[in-house]
Order: structure tokens, then sequence, then C-alpha cells
């Protein structure tokens, strides 16, 4: 989640389908995935448009990499 919580002002995501609403049971399609229940509740969505330029796409995995390095280190 803080890692959600850091990218948020710049990244637009979702913890889930938008027909789930608040809804954060495990995820009918991840399960029929073989994603195990505990790896589930750890995902997010990230949905790109057809506006979405392959620039902002490299931009956002970025972001996210830089986060998720910083997380690793304040483990």
């Amino acid at each position: 989640m803080q890692l959600l919580n850091n990218v948020q002002p710049n990244i637009a995501f979702s913890l889930g389908s938008a027909c789930d609403g608040l809804n954060r049971e495990y995820s009918p399609i991840m399960k029929s995935m073989g994603v195990a229940k505990e790896v589930a509740e750890c995902a997010f969505r990230i949905c790109v448009g057809r506006m979405t330029t392959i620039a902002e796409v490299h931009s956002t995995i970025n972001m996210i990499v830089a986060e998720v390095n910083k997380l690793k280190v304040i483990e």
C-alpha cells in the first residue's frame, strides 16, 4: 500500500476492477490464473488509454521501479 501512496500524485491506479468497487475479495480472475490469495491481495491495476504515449508508459514504469527500490532500502 505504501508504494501506491507514494506514486498516487503522479499515476492513476486502482486496487481492483471498476465493477468491484470497494470490494477487496480474492479476485475470481486472479484465482483462475492460479495467483495465490496473498499475492492477489497485493496487486493493483494500471490502465492506459488510447491517448497514453509510450513515453508516459516508460515514465510510469521508472517511477514505480524507483519507489520499489526506495521501499526495499527502508525495509
